[in-house]
């Protein structure tokens, strides 16, 4: 290997990454069910385990490999990094309490849509946890934010994301959803109707930054058989929309550009 050259180091970081993403998604897991789930001879998983576990990026908890304390520390500075954060935060509770529904403020990193701050009203609802993960062609956030960015944005996004079908109801079609991120465009808002999960919808608005980047969006979702209608269609867009733009008016107000 010439000096430089990096795909074996990158190849394995990816590997290792790739378990510890495992592990987070089941909710801890054992040598022998990594070594099954990746097919690998068990003396390389267990290299891969006992780096992530001296690195204390995993522990061991009931017999499992579990994820480490050290990500919550790591998760909390990504969640804190921008000082708008807590006005988002702040905004998420106050627009639970108005619609007595479960809302989340989304933010898109590269092809990734990522909960940051959320407030339920069951609790341990399984849509709505903090730094739960969404496809952007299946998340009413992620077609918010989309609607909102450049094209460039959404080409790259777009050329990064593999369209999976998540249900009978998601988009798999480039065009399609470039054709949907239009009528979000012209409304303001964004639905997503069972597309990410079986009896799930949810509406979404985009909040923008006073400098016109794209900061994230506001998500309003439930059970279908209750969002319906008017209630779905009119009523909790409305709720969300004055939440994003009071959102923006305190964002407009506090936020000082060089933010961590």
């Amino acid at each position: 290997m010439g000096q430089g050259d990096t795909r074996g180091p990158v190849k394995t970081t990816r590997q290792s990454l790739a378990i510890l993403e495992y592990i987070e998604e089941a909710g801890g897991a054992t040598t022998a069910e990594i070594v099954e789930e990746f097919d690998l001879p068990k003396s390389t998983a267990y290299n891969h385990i006992n780096t992530l576990y001296e690195n204390e990026y995993v522990a061991r908890f009931g017999g499992k490999y579990v994820v480490g304390m050290k990500l919550l520390g790591m998760g909390e500075s990504a969640r804190t990094r921008h000082e708008a954060y807590p006005l988002a935060d702040a905004m998420v509770t106050e627009l639970a309490e108005r619609v007595e529904e479960g809302v989340d403020f989304c933010v898109l990193e590269q092809s990734t849509v990522y909960a940051v701050f959320n407030e339920v009203v069951t609790p341990n609802d399984p849509y709505f946890r903090m730094g739960r993960q969404f496809r952007p062609h299946t998340s009413a956030a992620g077609k918010a934010i989309l609607a909102k960015s450049s094209d460039t944005r959404v080409e790259d996004v777009l050329d990064r994301i593999e369209m999976v079908k998540l249900t009978d109801h998601t988009i798999t079609s480039k065009s399609e959803f470039e054709e949907e991120l239009g009528r979000v465009e012209k409304r303001g808002y964004a639905y997503t109707d069972e597309e990410y999960s079986d009896g799930l919808r949810a509406v979404a608005a985009p909040v923008v930054l006073p400098d016109g980047r794209v900061y994230g969006a506001l998500s309003v979702g439930g059970p279908s058989y209750r969002f319906e209608g008017e209630y779905y269609r009119e009523r909790i867009p409305r709720e969300v929309l004055n939440a994003a733009s009071e959102l923006e008016d305190r964002i407009a107000s506090e936020y000082r550009p060089g933010a961590k």
